[in-house]
């Protein structure tokens, strides 16, 4: 770990602990005591995530192991909650897929096809893979699933080409994979976790084309805006590749290959048709992993996408998922609230200030909640009562809570779709950091001047 890692590491910890031992007791006494323990172990949590000082997927395991060390015999189980929970084993059914991609060559086929569009320009590759995002979207509506299934084809692309995938290219295509793929899915309420469980938080009895409407316009200005940053930001490190006759026999598929994607393009039916039937996404995926593992019939055996799935993923999204419950059933939650009731009533006298207000609110509760449904559940109760105490529409403010949180990934477990990318190691975590301010600054200007008049026109 270099230097500035460690003084970085130590400032945080510092900052840690006297936030909670000195200044959180005097400021806040009627607070219990299991809120105050999991107010101490989410800063730890966060701490170690920006700074990497130890793998992501151990700070989870240690955040949950020190909640349980604290817990009683009757609520100790609350503790290991996110291992249960569906989204988890969904996490694992995509992990699954994407060895399964691997394996059979189909992410090289596709990595052969992007390279052959792109005509051997980083550039224009760069593009292609922020538009594929919105259309790929239509067809698999879990950016999750997509990072599943472009992971290894990115992967096979920095081969190919012979660039390192921790070079400025490397790091510009890894950040739009983690940071701004999810912008797509969340334009579309059949996406992913975050606008379904927005949409039931805001009890919006809304259509798939009227969320498309009031969503995708903020959602698709923030993308490509985070793009061109990206684009500017490692310009230097968009070298020319050498340009070659790619055989294009080797986009031919063959059985096995067709097996997956017929068995894909069933789930993201599944996925897109979820408003007609009450089928959680881990149930398709998971089918599509029994059925291509399947003696004979399958593509793969069992062991090898035993040996190719990131266990470390998955216990980190789980942990993720324990934390967020911690964060409500203590009590900290409510505080949280209460802080933020208060806040905003400084900005009283002006909607433009109370909407600004709320933006830093908003971003402060998402740098301390990793999970986005945790965040969600807060916040987006809280926004509404914002909106409907200060004559703003309800549905503007809770619009705007969620785009706020859901716009931007401070560290590799802030989103299941992140976590697919980032662990993978291309981008430190103080650089995902640097980005995420640079997106939420994005965020906040183009919800405050493009999404509340937008909103204001539509609802």
């Amino acid at each position: 770990m270099s230097s500035n890692s460690i003084k970085l590491s130590l400032v945080v910890f510092t900052n840690v602990f006297f936030v909670v031992f000195i200044g959180f007791n005097l400021l806040d006494l009627d607070l219990a005591l299991n809120a105050r323990i999991t107010f101490v172990v989410l800063l730890l949590a966060i701490s170690l995530w920006i700074t990497e000082i130890i793998p992501a997927f151990l700070t989870g395991l240690l955040a949950i192991t020190i909640l349980g060390l604290f817990a009683d015999k009757t609520s100790v189980a609350n503790v290991f909650i996110g291992f249960s929970n569906p989204i988890t084993l969904f996490l694992f059914g995509v992990l699954g897929m994407g060895v399964i991609v691997r394996e059979i060559g189909l992410g090289e086929k596709m990595a052969y096809i992007l390279i052959g569009l792109a005509k051997s320009n980083p550039i224009l590759l760069f593009f292609q893979t922020l538009l594929s995002f919105v259309v790929l979207t239509f067809f698999i509506p879990s950016a999750t699933t997509r990072n599943a299934i472009l992971v290894p084809v990115y992967d096979e692309v920095f081969s190919l080409w012979n660039i390192d995938p921790s070079g400025g290219f490397g790091k510009a295509i890894t950040l739009s994979l983690g940071s701004l793929n999810r912008l797509a899915s969340s334009a579309v309420l059949t996406g992913g976790i975050a606008p379904i469980a927005a949409a039931g938080l805001l009890d919006m009895n809304i259509s798939w084309f009227k969320w498309f409407v009031l969503l995708s316009i903020p959602y698709y200005f923030i993308l490509f805006i985070g793009g061109l940053f990206l684009f500017f930001i490692y310009r230097k490190g968009f070298q020319t590749v050498e340009k070659k006759n790619w055989n294009l026999e080797k986009t031919n598929l063959n059985s096995d290959q067709i097996k997956v994607i017929v068995l894909l393009l069933f789930a993201g039916f599944v996925w897109f048709t979820d408003s007609f039937h009450d089928i959680h996404p881990a149930i398709p995926i998971l089918i599509a992993n029994i059925i291509l593992i399947l003696p004979k019939f399958g593509v793969v055996s069992w062991k090898v996408v035993e040996q190719g799935i990131d266990w470390g993923t998955i216990i980190l999204i789980a942990a993720s998922f324990s934390l967020a419950f911690a964060i409500t059933d203590s009590g900290l939650a409510n505080w949280i609230k209460d802080i933020t009731n208060s806040f905003v009533e400084l900005g009283s006298d002006s909607t433009f200030t109370v909407l600004l207000l709320l933006t830093v609110v908003c971003s402060v509760i998402r740098f301390l909640i990793p999970n986005i449904v945790g965040y969600l559940a807060i916040v987006i109760p809280v926004a509404t009562l914002i909106g409907t105490t200060y004559g703003i529409d309800p549905i503007i403010t809770g619009l705007m809570a969620l785009i706020l949180g859901d716009g931007v990934v401070f560290y590799v477990s802030a989103g299941t779709s992140g976590i697919l990318v980032f662990g993978k190691g291309n981008v430190p975590g103080p650089e995902i950091f640097r980005f995420a301010l640079l997106m939420l600054l994005v965020c906040v200007i183009v919800v405050l001047f493009v999404g509340v008049p937008w909103w204001t026109l539509n609802i």
